[in-house]
């Protein structure tokens, strides 16, 4: 278990040490009569779209090189990590990206492989293009608890996209991937349970994605509300909002929808509008309180300096107690 550190309160930039530690941090939690603990978060959109599309990034060779580094976290978020395909990329590296980015990793409780479309509820009609699954991948070093009849973790889908690999429309290839999120429950001890939640939303930068978003959120929001009545929650991902740009209302709107807090808010850190966030709530008696919240841009490069990713990976360490 990695014990994230800072060595001051409050904010510090993604600059603020030499391993581009430390973006917020706060007192930890406090002392109380029932069991306690800590878990560490590490989101990370891995850029595993095919070679042939990633203009930016080198996921044939990043995968290998990030795997032993997600060991340093308890849970791993993972996106654009794909582990299902058409037959007819099937000739593509791409297929190969899961299984080097997994190669490594020591976590003894993992997502089996996307379910394909049909399960996690994305109609044909709506995704004519669809190639690859949803990319989300979690690993664990808490158990799982079983509540669903077919797997451990539950997955969903967005009903609409828009956007193919042609860069032209702008849409970051949406309708090519099963886009949507993801839910398990792991057991921090015992009858001591919360809710996970990883997704990624629809990307690109059109007036239709930016509508798409914010139907995404409220989906989330529905599926949270129904499900996860009461419990302790974790979720973290891409959110692909333009929180700059006009989008920080819908972000703003989930929160106060479901209960959660923002980490980087939580701790007044310096990197509000980043995309890739952590959000929580207590619940069931759970109280989490997050401790520290980084940024670790200079560990997840390769041999020379360059990120392994399109951003880098957002990690939090979290206090978790039960109320007394």
């Amino acid at each position: 278990m990695l014990a994230l550190t800072a060595t001051v309160l409050g904010c510090a930039g993604d600059d603020g040490d030499a391993d581009g530690q430390g973006i917020g941090a706060a007192a930890t939690a406090g002392s109380g009569e029932g069991p306690s603990g800590q878990f560490s978060v590490l989101t990370y959109d891995v850029g595993g779209l095919p070679q042939e599309f990633a203009r930016t990034v080198r996921p044939g060779e990043s995968m290998q090189l990030i795997s032993p580094m997600l060991n340093d976290y308890d849970v791993v978020l993972t996106q654009d990590d794909y582990d299902w395909y058409v037959p007819s990329i099937h000739n593509l590296d791409v297929i190969n990206y899961h299984a080097r980015l997994r190669s490594q990793v020591t976590h003894q409780f993992r997502s089996d492989s996307y379910p394909g479309p049909t399960t996690a509820g994305v109609r044909s009609d709506q995704r004519p293009t669809l190639q690859m699954g949803d990319g989300l991948g979690i690993l664990s070093r808490f158990p799982f608890v079983s509540r669903h009849p077919l797997d451990d973790v539950v997955r969903a889908g967005w009903p609409d996209c828009h956007g193919s690999f042609d860069a032209e429309d702008e849409g970051g290839g949406d309708c090519v991937v099963a886009r949507g999120f993801a839910m398990v429950t792991l057991t921090l001890d015992t009858d001591v349970e919360i809710d996970v939640y990883t997704m990624q939303a629809e990307v690109g930068s059109t007036p239709e994605d930016r509508e798409l978003r914010t139907r995404n959120f409220e989906q989330l929001a529905s599926y949270i509300e129904q499900h996860s009545a009461g419990h302790a929650v974790v979720l973290a991902g891409a959110t692909s909002l333009d929180m700059a740009g006009g989008e920080s209302e819908t972000w703003t709107s989930f929160l106060e929808r479901t209960g959660l807090r923002d980490t980087c808010e939580a701790l007044s850190c310096d990197t509000p509008d980043n995309p890739d966030k952590i959000a929580f709530r207590d619940g069931d008696g759970v109280v989490l309180t997050p401790a520290v919240l980084e940024m670790p841009r200079n560990r997840f490069v390769d041999p020379e300096g360059r990120d392994l990713s399109y951003r880098p990976p957002v990690a939090a360490q979290f206090q978790w107690q039960v109320a007394g």
